[in-house]
């Protein structure tokens, strides 16, 4: 079996994704992941039907994993929007349009990639040879795609000198789609679908958007991402979109040996950082909440009925319960599971399996999709989808697309969205909605 051919370059730190069409994938904090011209693209324009989500001819040759390296060592990177779950299930009610000039999913191939190990301080570019099928011409065809990495990565450095030297661009001024009063009755309509037994818990969102010139995206990136570390962030340069995230949320992982993991975040309280004593209180108020345990548990609960449909039985385990993790603007109370995937299962049914996570649509999951689109006035679109990787070694990474910026036709979008049970308080979920755009404001 073969695996991939690596090198050594500088260390580049804090990065500026100055390059068009660069896809940029943060891994925890250890570890971010650079994609520069794939050899292949999947680009959804139009919703597909479940039989076109994904190219079966795509390569994606199993490599052996080393485990002296980053997970992820070459493959797939880019994202499903949240729409592309009408080619999985039979919805009652219509999608909405696209309001904005992206795809509803992109997907590159990368046959050579470069990690930033943030941890080891260094650079190391991976590149495969496939689809060359002796040792020889694989290592050629590797040893070449390293080389075009090398040049690419050293345009790269060149270039943040430069636009280091360029003052900070401003954060964007994004003004909400909807008055208060419209968001609160979206609140009171989703209560009484609960109270009528529909669903148990529907997530409901609100849109953001306002002016950006698209040259200072990549500035704008670094900044936030400097104030506001994400574990599962990342940067795609699609051209006539682009997508900036900094979502602390991953939707799964699955590494080689099929171990499953699933870290949902449900429950939310803003920080206080000039009063620590009241941060404190804030996040021991979610800690003891009910409401928001209860919240967290139905889903907890949704995932391990969409788990057990790929694990074996008795694998599926809820190692944490409502944990609370403290970011730079909020407390987020999050729960992990973990199970053991069956042998031989695609990266395909993997993803088509779990898609959309819970966490960002409610339970019962197909009752509070629909909901969702019933209530919502405009399509979401990568909001609440997935952004990740598929490496060639059969790991997997996807994180779930909150607190994510869009960007089309000189147009900044950002969606932020609440978890509404029965004894929801309409004003509150506003201010959580709120409070989730946090990390567009200046650190205090």
């Amino acid at each position: 079996m073969f695996s991939v051919v690596t090198s050594c370059l500088p260390y580049l730190g804090p990065l500026i994704p100055w390059s068009r069409g660069l896809c940029v994938l943060q891994d925890t904090a250890r570890y971010t992941y650079l994609g520069f011209s794939p050899d292949k693209m999947i680009r959804h324009d139009t919703l597909p039907s479940p039989d076109d989500l994904w190219d079966r001819g795509s390569p994606c040759p199993t490599l052996k994993a080393k485990d002296d390296l980053p997970p992820f060592q070459t493959g797939w990177m880019g994202f499903w929007g949240y729409e592309m779950l009408h080619g999985l299930e039979q919805q009652s009610v219509k999608p909405h349009d696209a309001y904005a000039p992206y795809p509803f999913a992109w997907m590159g191939y990368y046959p050579a990639v470069l990690a930033l190990d943030h941890k080891e301080k260094r650079a190391v570019a991976m590149a495969n040879g496939f689809p060359e099928t002796t040792h020889k011409a694989w290592e050629t065809t590797a040893r070449r795609r390293l080389w075009t990495l090398e040049k690419a990565y050293r345009r790269l450095i060149a270039d943040q000198e430069k636009a280091l030297q360029a003052p900070c661009p401003a954060l964007p001024v994004l003004r909400p789609c909807l008055s208060p009063e419209a968001y609160t009755a979206m609140i009171e309509d989703a209560r009484a679908s609960i109270a009528a037994g529909t669903v148990y818990q529907v997530n409901i969102a609100q849109a953001f958007e306002g002016p950006y010139p698209q040259k200072d995206l990549p500035r704008l990136y670094h900044a936030l991402n400097q104030n506001h570390p994400a574990p599962y962030g990342g940067f795609l340069d699609m051209g006539d979109a682009v997508l900036l995230s900094l979502s602390p949320e991953l939707f799964f992982h699955l590494n080689p040996q099929n171990d499953l993991t699933m870290r949902p975040m449900k429950g939310t309280r803003p920080r206080d950082r000039e009063d620590p004593q009241n941060d404190e209180r804030l996040k021991t108020q979610l800690q003891t909440s009910a409401k928001d345990r209860a919240e967290n548990l139905m889903i907890v609960d949704l995932m391990r009925h969409d788990m057990a449909k790929l694990c074996y039985a008795g694998s599926v385990t809820v190692p944490h319960l409502w944990s609370v993790e403290s970011y730079s603007y909020v407390h987020q109370m999050t729960s992990t599971l973990q199970g053991k995937v069956y042998e031989d299962t695609s990266p395909q049914t993997i993803l088509k399996t779990l898609f959309p996570s819970g966490s960002v649509t409610g339970a019962p999951k197909i009752k509070a999709i629909d909901e969702i689109t019933r209530i919502e006035p405009m399509a979401r679109g990568p909001f609440c989808g997935s952004m990740g990787y598929i490496s060639a070694t059969g790991a997997m990474q996807f994180n779930v697309l909150i607190r994510t910026l869009v960007w089309g036709k000189n147009r900044l979008y950002l969606h932020t969205g609440c978890g509404i049970v029965e004894d929801s308080d309409p004003m509150m979920e506003y201010q959580e909605s709120l409070a989730k755009t946090g990390f567009l404001k200046p650190m205090p």
